[in-house]
């Protein structure tokens, strides 16, 4: 804060200083924030009024009343945080004035605002009086005092207008640095995003380099080990082709026909020579012996042959699934082939095999096409024709005894 103190000024009443004051202020377009002034009868200590309460409240208002000096100081604040006091000096011929200023950078306005209250309080009105109040000396060194006061207005001045003139100076540098420095900022940031940008460019290719490569491996390693299931499979049918034979169980199960078969032969074989020897052996003519050679001699005959035509079937269904097998791995061949070739098209050509080429090539892949619908049931038709005109058939074979009913759905088997 700009202060300048010391300022003599000539005894005034209470009353004057307060009016001197509001007409300075008022000079200025001021207006009084509050005063705190010191009051004797009320202890001395400092007592703060507002504008308002100068003109109402008794205790300033009838001190002001008196018009005489009994305030031992008063200090006047105003709105732009400036402030006046004046100070009582009982042992001289002039009291003090101090002017406080808050902006000490502002000199013109320091100066501007002290003015009024110089003239109002101050020199002008000791002047006045300087003929009658102090020697010549004294006149000769206030007015060397007042010229030296107005020299120091002039600098001061001056000195204002500088530093105004040198601080728009540094303000205008300051902003040119201030721009030249946000352009290399910006310079800098630009060329940080670009080479961002590349670094994250590459970076990204890179991954995109590893990334096709780990689908190029894991394309090989399926590749391989789908070839590698290909040749197991081959490997598999070319052993199958070598030994295709049936398990030991379903061998077995070929027995109970077979011995059937065996027996009802044996039988139909021993009558058919049993009675061809009574027909050759009696004297005279037995047609009933006769015909009973006949009949054995024919059942004989069928049983032999549908066992013949079961073998044939049963060779016949044999040789088919071989053949099916073969079929089978040729179709699995070719299958692998068309899958091969359509990865290779989608590689190199980023697109599906066409559907119409697919299908060509793909045509009649693992149909099965002119087999048997069913085997031949010789076993099954000689049951038929041996019990059509019988309603039960029985036959023990070691300790299991087959039952046949001419009645679908009742045929029994059983131990016993």
């Amino acid at each position: 804060m700009a202060h300048l103190p010391n300022i003599p000024i000539l005894k005034l009443t209470d009353a004057e200083i307060f009016q001197k004051v509001r007409e300075a202020s008022e000079s200025l377009s001021l207006a009084l924030k509050n005063v705190q002034v010191s009051l004797p009868f009320v202890g001395g200590d400092p007592v703060s009024f507002t504008p308002a309460q100068i003109g109402t409240d008794a205790r300033i208002t009838s001190v002001l009343a008196q018009n005489s000096r009994i305030i031992a100081w008063a200090t006047f604040v105003f709105t732009n945080d400036a402030n006046v006091r004046f100070d009582r000096q009982p042992d001289t011929s002039f009291d003090k004035l101090q002017i406080n200023f808050p902006n000490n950078n502002d000199l013109a306005g320091f100066f501007a605002f002290g003015k009024p209250f110089r003239e109002k309080l101050g020199e002008p009105e000791v002047v006045k009086i300087l003929p009658i109040t102090i020697s010549e000396e004294a006149k000769k060194d206030l007015a060397a005092r007042k010229e030296g006061l107005a020299q120091l207005e002039v600098i001061s001045r001056g000195f204002v207008e500088t530093l105004k003139k040198e601080t728009t100076e540094q303000w205008s540098k300051l902003n040119t640095l201030r721009g030249e420095d946000a352009a290399r900022l910006k310079t800098r940031e630009e060329e940080l995003e670009n080479k961002y940008k590349e670094k994250d460019a590459a970076l990204q290719k890179k991954e995109e380099a590893i990334e096709q490569r780990r689908k190029d491996i894991d394309d090989r390693d399926y590749k391989h080990a789908r070839r590698q299931g290909l040749k197991d499979q081959k490997a598999r049918f070319t052993e199958l082709g070598k030994t295709f034979t049936l398990t030991d169980t379903t061998s077995k199960k070929r027995w109970p026909v077979t011995i059937l078969y065996i027996l009802l032969s044996a039988s139909f074989a021993i009558g058919a020579g049993l009675f061809t020897y009574k027909s050759f052996s009696q004297s005279g003519i037995d047609y009933l012996t006769y015909a009973k050679q006949v009949a054995f001699t024919l059942a004989f005959a069928t049983t032999v042959g549908f066992y013949i035509r079961w073998q044939n079937a049963w060779f016949r269904e044999h040789a088919s699934e071989e053949f099916r097998l073969k079929r089978l791995e040729m179709d699995i061949d070719r299958a692998s082939w068309v899958y091969e070739m359509a990865l290779e098209w989608q590689y190199q050509n980023k697109s599906e095999i066409p559907q119409y080429l697919m299908e060509k090539l793909a045509h009649n892949l693992f149909r099965e096409e002119g087999l048997r619908a069913d085997g031949d049931k010789d076993a099954d038709t000689l049951g038929s024709a041996i019990i059509r005109g019988t309603k039960s058939l029985s036959m023990k074979i070691g300790e299991n005894q087959l039952s046949l009913q001419n009645d679908p759905g009742k045929t029994k088997s059983r131990k016993g």
